[in-house]
C-alpha cells in the first residue's frame, strides 16, 4: 500500500474494532433488527497533536511530557493561524528540539539570538508563543510563507542549509517517516493546513 500523505490531519479517523457482548448459538436465528458479532466504532480526532508528540518522542526532546507539548504546540499554531509543523521544525533545526539552548533561556527556536544577546523566556510555552506571534505577523502575513522565504529574514546569512533542514523536518512530520523527510527536496507550503 505504501506511505500516504494525511491530507487533513485535523479530521483523521481512528477506527477501533470491538466484539459485541452477545454470544450466539450457531443454530439460533438472529432476532430481526439485531446484528451480533464484529462491530466498528469510528471516532474523529485531531491527528496533529499525535504527529507532533511522535516527532518529539522519536528524537527524545526535553519537551516532556511529549503529549502535553504536542497539544500545546498545535494550540499555539492554531492561535496564530500557522502551520502546526513550523514551530517544531524550526526548534529541531535551531536546537535539536530544545536539547541545545542558551542557558536559562527556554529559547528553542533561536528567536532573538544574536552574537551579542539572547532573548530569554520564563517557559518553553512563552518562548513558542512569542516566536509564533512574530512569525505570523512579521513573516507569514508578509508573504514569507515557505522555509526558504522565512530564511531570507530569520537567518539571512544561511547558505540555504537552514531552509533545507526545516523542510526536512516538516516533511518528516507530514509523512511521519524519517526517510521521506531526509529525502525531501520540495519546498513546504506553510499555508497548506491553515484556514483561509
Amino acid at each position: 500500500m505504501g506511505i500516504q500523505k494525511l491530507r487533513h490531519p485535523q479530521a483523521a479517523q481512528i477506527v477501533h474494532p470491538a466484539i459485541s457482548d452477545a454470544v450466539l448459538d450457531a443454530n439460533s436465528p438472529l432476532p430481526q433488527g439485531e446484528v451480533k458479532g464484529l462491530t466498528t466504532v469510528v471516532e474523529l480526532a485531531d491527528a496533529r497533536p499525535e504527529i507532533i508528540t511522535r516527532f518529539l518522542k522519536r528524537y527524545d526532546s526535553p519537551l516532556k511530557p511529549f503529549d502535553e507539548y504536542g497539544n500545546k504546540l498545535v494550540e499555539i499554531a492554531d492561535k496564530y493561524n500557522l502551520d502546526y509543523r513550523l514551530l517544531p521544525a524550526i526548534a529541531m533545526q535551531e536546537s535539536n528540539l530544545c536539547k541545545r539552548i542558551p542557558s536559562n533561556s527556554f529559547n528553542c527556536l533561536g528567536f532573538g539570538v544574536t552574537s551579542t544577546s539572547t532573548l530569554r523566556f520564563e517557559s518553553y510555552e512563552q518562548a513558542f508563543d512569542k516566536a509564533a506571534s512574530s512569525l505570523k505577523r512579521n513573516y507569514v502575513d508578509k508573504g514569507l510563507d515557505t522555509p526558504e522565504k522565512i530564511m531570507s529574514k530569520y537567518t539571512p546569512s544561511s547558505n540555504g542549509s537552514w531552509a533545507n533542514s526545516v523542510n526536512r523536518w516538516i516533511w518528516e512530520m507530514e509523512y511521519d517517516n524519517k526517510e521521506i523527510g531526509r529525502d525531501a527536496t520540495q519546498e513546504a507550503n506553510l499555508v497548506e493546513y491553515t484556514p483561509q
